[in-house]
């Protein structure tokens, strides 16, 4: 939401022709097209429980079961061909079960509030403390009559969720810096995860480090190249705005895996002439892609990841992605689990406004949002257009138009989701007697951005005067839960910030 330089730290088809190697070492050519590049896969083994309070919980086996497996896998190397075929079928029919559950019709059921938990009555406390209060989400008619409003289909689809316990809803939060280390995303995705089910991490960006909310661990050979960086404007990016490239074989990125992740995707660029990688769960082999093409296509590899290590009991830690040859250009990785529930891929270019946006590739762009399906788009910008306006780089109108732009993008790219726009955080300057006031412009891009969703059929929530209004900052600040930059929240303000969207959006949920 600030200057860049203040800002913290941060597939669509296959063509004729398309090989892909699966980890048993087949190849396998691909006439037509198909909508991923899919390898088999390895169901993790776990007692699934519901509780009626928190939905799906888990149980490893016990150390029975560990003896089993370890005298079932002495001297095995890797999983038999028939094995590999059981386990694809019962990938390609939790996957047909996921998609059919979006389609049928179920009746409501009482639908329940968050689960209090200790650390979400502390953040209620703290809220209380600093006069914060979550506003209302605002949601137009969707229809001539206002028999439907905006974000209904998203809280149906939330009813079947909640009474199938089958697929996943997909929220993709695009904003700024203030999500480029998964603050306040992360809280929206604890809570709504503790109430309707963990569908995973999701999206994030390819170079995300681990310490900052991402997966990647470490990489050699490659060169990143980021959206807002100078010369990028234009180039495929997907939808993370962040790539890495290598252009020879022998380049190496590492991603740490948790139990919970079932399915990798990968989201990569191909192109004519591109080289290929493969993709490892440790030292076993589950991917080979060639993002060699005819012309120039952003697309998705997934593949299952094992339940255990080669040889082992223990689940895999470790993703590689190692280039074979050629120019190599990957984007993305969003890690899955088969359980039902909510997964929230949050993206945030450090400087991001609703023109960079603008300036990505928007058929690179498009064909992953096509990918990711998500049921709702959240829009999160407004901080660095304001920054915009106060250094005088653009008018108010020229934001306004900005937004219709991207919000017309969004809905562009993925036509079957609901859109909801933030409002800009309060940000802070401080004055020669050392007060803390708002920073000029934020109400102005408030209201121009809230004018602009509602003509345009988004839902809209008013983050600033969520925080409290004018002058929220300052409180923010003295609490000791926002930076010195006087612009970004520190993890507990982060924390704060995602909980007051959390109550709002259930709030909205609940008051149907």
């Amino acid at each position: 939401m600030a200057d860049r330089d203040s800002a913290q730290g941060a597939g669509s088809s296959l063509d004729e022709g398309t090989r892909v190697t699966l980890g048993n070492g087949r190849a396998s050519d691909r006439a037509g097209t198909a909508p991923r590049t899919t390898a088999t896969r390895t169901t993790r083994q776990t007692d699934t429980a519901w509780d009626p309070n928190i939905g799906p919980t888990h149980r490893r086996k016990g150390p029975a079961l560990a003896l089993i497996l370890l005298v079932g896998l002495a001297g095995c190397t890797t999983s038999t061909k028939v094995q590999r075929q059981e386990r694809q079928a019962r990938f390609e029919e939790t996957r047909a079960a996921q998609e059919r559950s979006g389609r049928r019709k179920t009746k409501r059921r009482d639908a329940r509030p968050l689960i209090q938990t200790p650390e979400l009555v502390r953040l209620d406390a703290l809220a209380r403390r600093l006069n914060a209060d979550p506003r209302p989400l605002e949601r137009p008619c969707a229809n001539a009559i206002c028999t439907r409003r905006v974000l209904d289909r998203v809280f149906k689809r939330l009813d079947r969720l909640d009474a199938r316990r089958q697929g996943h809803i997909r929220i993709l939060q695009l904003g700024d810096s203030h999500i480029a280390a998964d603050y306040i995303t992360r809280t929206i995705r604890d809570e709504l995860q503790a109430r309707f089910g963990n569908g995973g991490r999701g999206l994030v960006a390819i170079g995300q480090k681990s310490r900052y909310g991402g997966r990647a661990l470490s990489r050699t050979g490659w060169e990143r190249h980021r959206i807002v960086d100078e010369g990028q404007a234009g180039k495929p990016f997907g939808v993370t705005g962040m790539a890495i490239e290598a252009a020879r074989g022998g380049a190496e990125a590492t991603f740490s895996l948790v139990p919970e992740d079932d399915v990798v995707s990968i989201y990569y660029h191909a192109h004519p002439g591109g080289g290929a990688f493969r993709v490892f769960a440790e030292d076993e082999e589950l991917l080979y892609v060639d993002t060699d093409a005819d012309s120039a296509e952003s697309r998705v590899a997934t593949v299952p990841i094992p339940m255990h290590r080669m040889g082992d009991v223990v689940p895999p830690e470790l993703l590689r992605i190692r280039t074979d040859s050629g120019h190599v250009r990957l984007m993305g990785i969003s890690f899955e689990s088969d359980e039902p529930g909510i997964i929230l891929d949050a993206i945030g270019p450090v400087g991001a406004d609703a023109n960079v946006y603008l300036t990505f590739d928007q058929a690179s762009m498009r064909a992953h949002m096509r990918e990711l399906k998500p049921d709702l788009v959240v829009l999160m910008v407004g901080g660095n257009d304001g920054l915009a306006v106060r250094k005088a780089v653009r008018s108010l109108d020229e934001v306004r138009q900005q937004h219709v732009d991207l919000i017309t993008a969004v809905k562009q790219h993925a036509p079957d989701a609901a859109c909801l726009v933030w409002a800009p955080m309060d940000a802070g300057e401080r004055l020669d007697d050392g007060l803390v006031i708002s920073k000029r412009y934020i109400e102005e891009i408030r209201d121009l951005q809230r004018e602009t969703a509602l003509e345009m059929g988004c839902a809209f929530w008013d983050t600033y005067e969520s925080m409290g209004g004018s002058g929220s900052f300052g409180r923010w600040l003295e609490e000791g839960i926002m930076n010195s930059d006087m612009v970004h929240p520190r993890a507990k303000g982060g924390d704060l910030m995602g909980h007051l969207f959390a109550r709002a959006f259930m709030s909205a949920y609940l008051g149907r």
